[in-house]
């Protein structure tokens, strides 16, 4: 009974399979031709073979295809290739009717005309509000593409040439493709790789997409499993472009939906999640869009904006080479609003909250430094003076109005704890008032105000008034001089202003210095002085006045006197900063002795004291020391000679 079922199966296979063949004999003129109507009603010009198609039906059903050509009615299109194969299905089999299931070309060659450059239709991209009917039409094409489109697609050698207006051209080769699953409605997966080669300008880079893609009427969302650019001959970079990540676009709402995206690059990498209420508002008009957006950055700003062409004007590369930022950001109203910002910028972190308003471009909020170390913002590069920058213009430059932070801020040996500053300007012309803070276990109270110059980069005039009651002058001379010079507390008052990149030659203003209690680290008397032994005193004074004025690089020291109960001292003189050299003179006062007059003159840093009638009596290298150091480390604080 058995055998008789099993024989039964088979004959019955046999008969179905004959009749399809015959079927299929009867009317394989009748798919080709129905093949070939449907690519001239799709593409509006017919598939010109150099044979007729052959119909198959192992090891696929479908259509074989020998090296082929198709040119549009205008011309704007051609293609051609080797070799194609068409599957279509069981039942355009068995009926005549055409759908095709999976189609496969070798050595495809495609050429197009454009009517504009590449760069015009990527400006275009999104569309903009007043060409949302160009941008729906051309999703209705996409849309019917996809529809008449196989189910799956495979390109294999292919190449893809567009050429712009003025002859230059842009190519894809060799490109091989894969496409599954190719319907509106549905996921669409991709797989490409292909090198773009173009003529004007010259440049070479390499492609590689693999992605996840849906389209239908409201929306397109893609998933991007990776994409990366390759960079070669032409192109500024050496290291890869790589991106990927989920995004959604709504065609109705012109909404964008970023789950996560996430890019690298040649030293940067950035992740972003969030929307964007409008991209076609955001894309064409930024003040104007609304958006929510977390966003994450890590990179070479140096590097970055070289590869732009817009290199920050730091003549030092090693200069913001290595900053982060984290920061919650929303655009509404036209402004810019930065929530928990986090980052640093080399060795410097900062957090805080700003409000950024591009137009007028205003920054207002409160920003917390750590350890801010301005000698690392300063070039020491080998070229000597900044290459100076024409016409810089600092009218684009931000109103600002900053609450400023820090916890430490060093600059040469000044080190300024606990800084707290309001920062306001615009233009280029700022101020720091009041600024605040703790210098030399005194309080300071201080305003600066910066003047940026159009002629060189990073460089300003600098103004600077400041007043430290109870500085502990230890710690003074040790910034000033690395050596221990005075002990005791002093006030300090001093009005200066330079410019940044020229240095001494423009130091200008005045100051004083006045103490009580305050003991030298040198005797200022030499031992060959009549008595000078039996006075303890010429280490320790009961009061110490200084004041100076500067102009342009010249010191001159209206007064100085020391006085102790058995001992004081005068003097007055110039010390021209930028020559190194000191012409000085006073007077020593001892008891039951006339005035001793004392002479300080010379070449720094090897100048000559004496007593005006002694012969060659010399004070002792510590006192000289003293003299010496002092206009160098000057030097180093307000800095380099240009």
């Amino acid at each position: 009974m058995l055998r008789k079922i099993l024989l039964v199966l088979v004959l019955l296979v046999l008969a179905a399979g004959g009749v399809l063949f015959a079927l299929v004999a009867t009317n394989s003129d009748i798919i080709i031709d129905k093949f070939n109507a449907y690519v001239e009603n799709s593409t509006g010009a017919p598939l010109v073979s150099q044979k007729t198609p052959e119909l198959t039906l192992f090891p696929n059903r479908g259509l074989e295809l020998t090296a082929s050509s198709w040119q549009s009615p205008d011309g704007s299109l051609r293609f051609s290739f080797s070799r194609a194969s068409v599957m279509i299905s069981s039942h355009a089999l068995l009926t005549g009717k055409f759908s095709i299931k999976n189609f496969s070309v070798d050595d495809l060659d495609l050429t197009m005309k454009l009517k504009k450059p590449v760069a015009e239709y990527l400006d275009g991209i999104p569309a903009s509000v007043e060409h949302r009917r160009d941008f729906d039409d051309l999703i209705q094409t996409i849309l019917h593409a996809l529809r008449i489109a196989p189910d799956n697609i495979s390109v294999n050698r292919g190449r893809v040439c567009l050429i712009q207006p003025d002859g230059s051209t842009v190519t894809f080769a060799p490109l091989t493709l894969t496409a599954t699953n190719v319907h509106p409605g549905t996921p669409t997966k991709f797989n490409l790789m292909t090198d773009i080669e173009g003529s004007a300008p010259a440049f070479h880079a390499g492609v590689e997409l693999r992605c996840s893609a849906l389209l239908n009427k409201e929306k397109a969302s893609f998933a991007i499993e990776k994409a990366m650019l390759t960079p070669g001959n032409g192109v500024a970079f050496r290291e890869y472009l790589n991106l990927s990540g989920e995004l959604e676009y709504d065609f109705d709402s012109d909404a964008l939906t970023l789950p996560q995206l996430r890019f690298q690059g040649p030293d940067l990498s950035a992740t972003a999640s969030g929307s964007v209420d409008s991209l076609a508002r955001m894309y064409s008009n930024p003040a104007q869009g609304a958006a929510s957006l977390k966003v994450e950055i890590e990179g070479d700003p140096q590097r970055v904006s070289a590869i732009l062409h817009h290199p920050l004007p730091f003549a030092d590369h090693d200069i913001f080479s290595d900053c982060s930022l984290s920061a919650e950001m929303r655009w509404a109203n036209g402004r810019m609003t930065m929530s928990n910002v986090q980052g640093n910028a080399d060795d410097l972190t900062f957090s805080g909250n700003l409000v950024v308003s591009p137009t007028p471009f205003v920054i207002t909020g409160d920003l917390k430094l750590g350890d801010l170390d301005i000698d690392d913002y300063r070039s020491d590069g080998p070229g000597g003076a900044p290459k100076k920058l024409e016409n810089r213009d600092f009218t684009r430059w931000p109103r600002v109005n900053l609450q400023l932070s820090a916890e430490h801020v060093r600059w040469n040996r000044v080190h300024l704890e606990n800084m707290s500053a309001r920062l306001v300007g615009q233009n280029g012309s700022y101020e720091f008032n009041p600024l605040s803070g703790i210098l030399a276990g005194s309080p300071v109270i201080a305003s600066m105000k910066t003047v940026m110059l159009p002629t060189t980069p990073l460089s300003s005039r600098l103004s600077v008034n400041f007043s430290v009651p109870q500085a502990n002058l230890d710690d003074i001379s040790q910034a000033v001089a690395q050596r221990p010079l005075l002990t005791g507390a002093g006030s300090i008052n001093a009005s200066l202003s330079f410019t940044t990149s020229r240095g001494l030659p423009s130091l200008n203003g005045k100051g004083s210095l006045t103490s009580s209690q305050v003991e030298t680290a040198f005797s200022i008397l030499p031992p060959t002085i009549p008595f000078a032994g039996s006075l303890s005193s010429a280490k320790r004074f009961d009061r110490l006045f200084l004041s100076f004025a500067v102009k342009n690089g010249q010191l001159t020291v209206d007064k100085l006197s020391m006085e102790a109960p058995r001992l004081a001292l005068n003097g007055s003189g110039q010390i021209n900063l930028v020559d190194k050299t000191v012409d000085a003179s006073g007077s020593i006062q001892m008891p039951g002795s006339a005035a001793l007059p004392v002479r300080l003159e010379g070449e720094l840093p090897t100048p000559s004291y004496s007593l005006a009638n002694g012969g060659n009596r010399t004070l002792s290298s510590k006192a000289i020391d003293l003299d010496l150091d002092l206009p160098r480390q000057l030097r180093d604080i307000l800095g380099p000679q240009r």
